[in-house]
């Protein structure tokens, strides 16, 4: 999703948990309510670290919120770090892939 950092930058990160789960990181898979998700389709060799309000295996609530993703898991400012984002500060999401070129096409739903 799209939305406005505290500086008013617009960033980009990947949604992971929905308003009323539970996210946790664990051998470097994501968790939603105790069950992995499994990896998305890209990058390949994606990984996730418990930083944050994750680490040791925590798991965090998202309460009414989302909980968002970096793709660069070992330097990205997101959910835990700052919590789950309010649904009235998404601005958008992503649409199209541009990058890597054997990867353009559209986003799906």
């Amino acid at each position: 999703v799209s939305f406005r950092d505290d500086e008013g930058r617009r960033v980009m990160k990947r949604g992971a948990g929905l308003p009323g789960e539970r996210v946790a990181v664990r051998d470097g898979a994501v968790m939603i309510n105790g069950a992995p998700i499994g990896d998305p389709p890209t990058p390949a060799k994606l990984r996730y670290y418990g930083f944050g309000r994750l680490r040791e295996g925590r798991e965090e609530p998202c309460g009414d919120g989302y909980f968002l993703l970096g793709d660069d898991s070992r330097d990205s400012q997101d959910s835990r770090f700052d919590g789950p984002l309010a649904a009235d500060r998404i601005e958008g999401r992503a649409w199209l892939i541009v990058w890597p070129p054997a990867r353009m096409g559209w986003v799906g739903p």
